[in-house]
């Protein structure tokens, strides 16, 4: 997982994974003082399915899962930016077993994206520096 930082937005958590042609990425950033943004871009092969084509207010759930534990979380579709997005509470169950897990499987019970991994190699470092950038109020809340 890196780190980096955004201007005017403060620090990200970002990590992709490469087993399609387009890569998977989430992202974790500030959302004011007590919570976290969490957008996910599912990776796929060739051209982007239809099956992402939902109501633009449409939303999804997904399944994550870590060798920690796993979490269902509904994502509303954000398709300008080609993401689904969660908001979640700063230490939520899915960002502690995120923490400390080493990989990351996300599946859609619908079948809406294929299934995707990701390493979270580093990602104890990257996701407490956000998260003290948080309490910190470092960040201006979209």
């Amino acid at each position: 997982m890196s780190l980096y930082t955004s201007e005017g937005r403060g620090w990200v958590a970002s990590v992709c994974g490469t087993t399609y042609d387009t890569p998977t990425e989430l992202r974790l950033e500030c959302r004011g003082a007590d919570a976290l943004s969490f957008s996910y871009a599912p990776g796929y092969e060739g051209d982007e399915p239809k099956e992402f084509d939902l109501d633009p207010d449409g939303e999804a759930e997904f399944r994550f899962t870590t060798d920690k534990g796993s979490s269902l979380v509904n994502m509303r579709n954000e398709p300008e930016a080609g993401v689904f997005l969660a908001v979640l509470p700063l230490y939520d169950l899915l960002i502690e077993d995120m923490k400390s897990g080493v990989r990351l499987e996300i599946s859609s019970p619908s079948g809406l994206t294929p299934p995707n991994e990701v390493s979270l190699i580093g990602s104890r470092l990257a996701i407490e520096r956000v998260a003290r950038s948080c309490l910190k109020g470092r960040v201006a809340a979209p």
